[in-house]
């Protein structure tokens, strides 16, 4: 060991270089490692974790069969009541995002919420650090809340009164205090637990719904060796006896229920296990480059160290004490490549976080990620040290003696090629993804968002929103301002359609719900047929709708146009006549886009309003707006102007940080490609340096010197790039299955990358022979 420490720093044995390579490879590929791990690891922490469920509905509409994670408010009790196999059941609705909390003493937290039931604990088994949850959940205006948020609030909270959104608002009475609900967990993000029965004084009390408000996820703990098939006959019988089934017959939907394990909805779905392929094919991309290096780079200098092996071989040395020789080196390399690696990962922990979502400490530990990080290293050393031991005790030591020069040239021309592929991939993937992500950023809305503004004011007042609103629209850098509703990035709640007279749904669309005057002006939305709405007596009884709507109404109730047309929407009793057609909008995302036509309606009424929304002559007048937003409303100090192509920006972070964390690859990987390709050119200038003397003299000019290096590489370069850019293809496909609308994949990206990286290897290869071609050979020659 001591040995191995002390040849560190042996001239022509570049271990330095491998191990700063090696460090590399292992940092990013221990995270990517560590990425997988968690995400395969959500939801199974609990004890008997498999014996929970997800309550899921299926509906079939015209043909068409949709599964949903969510329920009516009665679903998840009545399994219980149903079927023995149930112990115990649960459901419960969010209802405020990114909202704060504020105690006596004015100390602020924004927080989400969400209406609990009281048997939430009997299903997920959370400890509860103070307080009797089933009590708390039981009764009105009480609420629990995790430790992390107590400790903002000043620690000692149970019993204390906490208000939403602002002082003196709407009070609640901490009850208790849970454990955080883990990271991994599709549960988390619910933080404020207010009880069920406060549902009365928030929204509509939906907890006794059999069809609609379908807002309520439902979970289950099953008794022990029970599976979801065991339920179905007590389904179907709840089922049979609660559902209005002829109206919904007659509508064209059946409705069913199914149950999910809790510990397959994350990993399990789709997304998660494409992703998961593709994190682990980079990780093995990224470590591998370093070990092809680490292994290059000793066959580059095998023939500096022939000779010490020999002679160790004279003096009694048998293969395995050779082997341990190497290995002991191995050891000792891959024990500072992981201190360095470490140091690396402190370092960028920010960073990391960021990219992965995640702790550091909690990608390395979770799950069986300890385990694969370990058994890692240990091939990483196999490899590294059972290569090198191979190729020594296979060396004659007759040779070795007589000057050994044997080159290994196909060794580090393949171990060359993989490195070549891997950058090749990783760069093209990255083009792949830039390419995406500029698209959907980019993206043509069916509204103009460049100069768009967004105000959320729930908590603020009627009056203040009002004066705000008048107060924006005098300020000279603001074209217009409205009110609405719905928040287009998101998605929105579902209403049916029905004509009047007529018991069939004929279809289930984005309900925006109401919007000011002036609406479609502010959004840049254009009205294609019909008008937009006018402020008059009757407008309150007047709907607008999209093209995709009245398209789909010619094809099912046989319309010629949608204006002048009278519909019911479910959250509406009474019929409303269509005056307007807009152009259709994306709601939501290209990665999760809300695919249904879409309505809204007018109201004078501030307070039904969730957002203000402000069209700016440019984006200069933000500033001022804002401050004189925050001078107006003293409800809430947290108030902001947000620009609206900083939402839609937002709506793609997970792909944003997929492209840095494919573009960090990609460096390393060149890199370390690059670093080997200067360390096979050194080998071969040593080797070859008499040859190229003696071309010179004959007549050779530099050119015909670097042609020589650059078709010997190009040889391995051509194939290894095009597997690497077929590979990039292939994967890249793979990624891109995610998205509703993908970039187009010109021939000549791909083409393009491989030219890039070609060059740029060329351009090493000229650089490192630049010293060589240009030298008077007679140097070279003197000893001859």
């Amino acid at each position: 060991m001591i040995s191995a420490f002390r040849s560190l720093n042996k001239r022509g044995q570049h271990n330095w270089t491998k191990i700063v390579c090696l460090a590399i490879g292992l940092a990013a590929g221990v995270v990517l490692i560590g990425k997988v791990g968690f995400e395969q690891s959500y939801d199974d922490f609990f004890p008997e974790s498999e014996r929970i469920h997800v309550v899921c509905e299926d509906v079939v509409h015209e043909g068409e069969y949709k599964h949903f994670p969510q329920t009516a408010g009665a679903i998840a009790p009545a399994l219980k009541r149903y079927c023995p196999q149930v112990e115990a059941a649960t459901r419960y609705t969010a209802f405020a995002w990114d909202m704060p909390i504020v105690t006596e003493d004015d100390k602020r937290v924004r927080t989400n919420f969400a209406l609990v039931d009281s048997c939430f604990f009997d299903v997920f088994p959370f400890r509860v650090l103070a307080g009797n949850a089933k009590k708390t959940l039981s009764q009105v205006d009480y609420c629990m809340i995790p430790r992390s948020l107590a400790e903002k609030l000043g620690g000692d909270v149970v019993g204390k009164k906490v208000y939403y959104n602002k002082r003196g608002g709407w009070e609640l009475t901490v009850g208790g205090i849970y454990e955080d609900i883990p990271m991994n967990s599709k549960l988390h993000g619910m933080e404020v637990m207010v009880s069920m029965p406060t549902i009365t004084k928030i929204m509509f009390d939906g907890r006794d719904n059999w069809v609609g408000n379908d807002r309520y996820e439902g979970y289950v703990r099953l008794a022990e060796g029970i599976g979801p098939d065991d339920l179905k006959p007590q389904i179907e019988k709840m089922r049979q006896e609660n559902l209005p089934l002829d109206q919904l017959k007659k509508a064209g939907v059946d409705l069913g229920f199914s149950l999910q394990p809790l510990i397959d909805y994350h990993t399990k779905d789709e997304g998660t296990r494409r992703m998961t392929w593709i994190l682990s094919l980079l990780s093995a991309v990224l470590i591998g480059s370093a070990v092809m290096n680490y292994l290059l780079l000793v066959i580059g200098g095998i023939s500096r160290r022939a000779r010490e092996m020999a002679v160790r071989q004279c003096y009694g040395a048998e293969a395995r004490h050779i082997y341990n020789k190497v290995m002991v080196e191995s050891i000792v390399h891959l024990l500072l490549s992981l201190a360095l690696a470490a140091l690396l990962l402190y370092v960028s922990k920010d960073t990391v976080e960021e990219l992965t979502g995640a702790p550091l400490t909690t990608l390395l530990t979770t799950g069986s990620n300890v385990g694969m990080i370990v058994a890692t290293c240990l091939v990483v050393l196999l490899i590294t040290g059972l290569v090198p031991g191979y190729i020594y005790t296979h060396i004659p030591v007759a040779a070795a003696f007589k000057s050994y020069s044997q080159s290994h040239r196909l060794w580090k021309l393949l171990l060359l090629g993989l490195q070549f592929a891997s950058a090749t991939f990783l760069i093209v993937l990255l083009m792949v993804v830039g390419r995406q992500y500029r698209m959907m950023v980019h993206d043509d809305l069916g509204y103009d968002y460049s100069t768009l503004g967004s105000i959320l004011v729930d908590g603020v007042s009627e009056e203040q929103r009002q004066l705000v609103v008048e107060e924006l629209r005098k300020m000279s850098s603001v074209k217009g301002v409205t009110m609405a509703y719905a928040n287009l990035t998101q998605h929105q709640s579902g209403d049916n359609i029905l004509l009047p007279g007529d018991e069939r749904e004929y279809m289930n669309i984005a309900d925006l719900y109401d919007v000011g005057d002036g609406y479609f002006d502010v959004m840049g939305i254009p009205v294609v047929a019909g008008r937009s709405f006018i402020e008059q007596t009757d407008t309150l009884s007047e709907v607008m709708v999209s093209r995709k709507f009245e398209q789909k109404m010619r094809e099912l109730a046989g319309w010629d146009q949608a204006v002048g047309k009278q519909i019911i929407v479910t959250s509406y009793s009474e019929p409303h006549t269509i005056v307007g057609v807009f152009e259709d909008i994306r709601i939501g995302s290209i990665t999760n886009p809300d695919a249904r036509a879409s309505v809204c309606f007018y109201s004078r009424k501030p307070d039904r309003m969730h957002y203000i929304l402000i069209r700016f002559q440019n984006m200069e007048g933000l500033e001022d707006a804002n401050r004189l937003v925050k001078k107006l409303v003293t409800d809430n100090p947290d108030i902001a102007i947000t620009p609206y192509n900083q939402m839609v920006v937002e709506l793609y972070t997970d792909a944003h940080h997929f492209r840095t964390t494919v573009m960090i690859g990609g460096i390393v990987a060149l890199l370390i490609a690059l670093i080997g390709l200067i360390g096979y050119l050194a080998g071969e200038i040593g080797r070859r340096q008499k040859e190229i003397a003696i071309r010179k003299v004959n007549g050779a000019r530099t050119t015909d010197v670097l042609r020589l290096f650059n078709i010997d590489i190009l040889r391995v370069a051509l194939p290894a790039v095009l597997i690497g850019a077929v590979g990039a293809w292939y994967v890249s496909r793979l990624w891109l299955e995610q998205f509703s609308e993908k970039a187009f994949l010109s021939p000549l990206l791909f083409i393009g990358c491989a030219i890039l990286v070609l060059a740029i290897i060329l351009s090493v290869v000229c650089i490192c022979c630049h010293r060589v071609t240009t030298s008077n050979p007679v140097n070279y020659l003197k000893t001859e």
